[in-house]
C-alpha cells in the first residue's frame, strides 16, 4: 500500500500548531502553503487558509 503524499490532516495539524506557537503571519488568520511528497515522486501542494 502506497501512502498518500498529502492529507488535510497534515494541514490542519500544522496550522493549529503554528497558531498555538503565535506564528507571526498567522495571528488573526492567514495563508500558507505546504509542499509534500517530492521525495516519493508524488509532489503535492496544500494551500492552507487559517481563519482569525
Amino acid at each position: 500500500m502506497v501512502e498518500g503524499p498529502a492529507t488535510a490532516a497534515t494541514a490542519a495539524a500544522l496550522g493549529g500548531a503554528l497558531v498555538d506557537l503565535n506564528w507571526p503571519t498567522l495571528q488573526g488568520g492567514g495563508i500558507f502553503q505546504i509542499r509534500l511528497g517530492e521525495d516519493m515522486g508524488l509532489p503535492s501542494t496544500l494551500n492552507v487558509t487559517m481563519s482569525g
